[in-house]
């Protein structure tokens, strides 16, 4: 289908930033997504082509498919006497997910739920939106909201502006929305202790395990709001749990 790439590479379009102010949008590229109207803090897009409209032809290649290129383990076990200890590892190699604008064959798109409104009245908002560092806001709103006003108009701030409803041009697969979600995860800890005495041995047993289990203890990654084997579901699902477990394996 795309000579020279991997099959499912995922093309979108590069982002500038977001637009400071109204005299930005008219000196830039022209811009109409779903027939939204641009204004000052929506997603600014490279004019890849130098054609002065922003369309389909400014796509780029943006990454390879949002599965793992690279998925490893390892481990070990360590016995003294009559007690053992084994620790598993899992992980991947750089994985990259879309916070905003990718379609997932079984789960839909990913923009609501991480997106500000996106569903209108019912539209999740996440606390790190509510911080006015992490969004574009005018100045106006921080001068009569007593906010710095060197946060104000951000450029690069991590959301654009809020918008009420799905706002067609910040949604477009882009690298704004691009992530990495490599992780490494503590994925097992068992604690074991080998029981061998006389007063097992009259029941017919050589010895017992007696297992002590954790799962899901830790994971060292990127995202942090979320488990990041959910990146691509912007934490949209039942989380990942922490599982304790004691159990007792008899040997005859």
């Amino acid at each position: 289908m795309r000579e020279g790439f991997p099959n499912g590479a995922i093309r979108g379009y590069i982002a500038t930033g977001l637009f400071t102010d109204e005299d930005d949008v008219k000196n830039s590229a022209t811009q109409s997504f779903g027939g939204f109207k641009v204004r000052p803090g929506d997603i600014k897009y490279k004019d890849v082509n130098g054609d002065g409209v922003i369309n389909s032809d400014d796509r780029v290649l943006l990454s390879d498919p949002t599965y793992p290129r690279l998925m490893y383990g390892f481990g070990f076990e360590v016995k003294y006497k009559q007690f053992s200890i084994g620790v598993l590892f899992k992980g991947t190699g750089k994985t990259t997910f879309y916070h905003v604008g990718y379609n997932h064959s079984s789960y839909g798109t990913n923009g609501p739920g991480y997106v500000p409104f996106n569903d209108g009245r019912i539209g999740n908002v996440l606390t790190m939106v509510n911080n006015p560092e992490n969004r574009w806001i005018p100045k106006e709103y921080a001068m009569e909201n007593n906010i710095d006003l060197s946060k104000a108009e951000n450029p690069n701030a991590l959301f654009p502006r809020l918008s009420y409803g799905y706002n067609a041009n910040n949604s477009q697969l882009s690298t704004f929305w691009k992530d990495d979600s490599r992780y490494l995860r503590l994925q097992e800890v068992t604690l074991n202790y080998n029981l061998k005495n006389n007063f097992i041995n009259q029941f017919g047993l050589s010895s017992a395990d007696i297992q002590f289990v954790g799962s899901n203890l830790y994971v060292w990654d990127k995202i942090k709001d979320w488990d990041p084997e959910q990146g691509f579901r912007n934490g949209r699902a039942y989380p990942i749990p922490t599982r304790y477990s004691l159990q007792v394996f008899l040997n005859f």
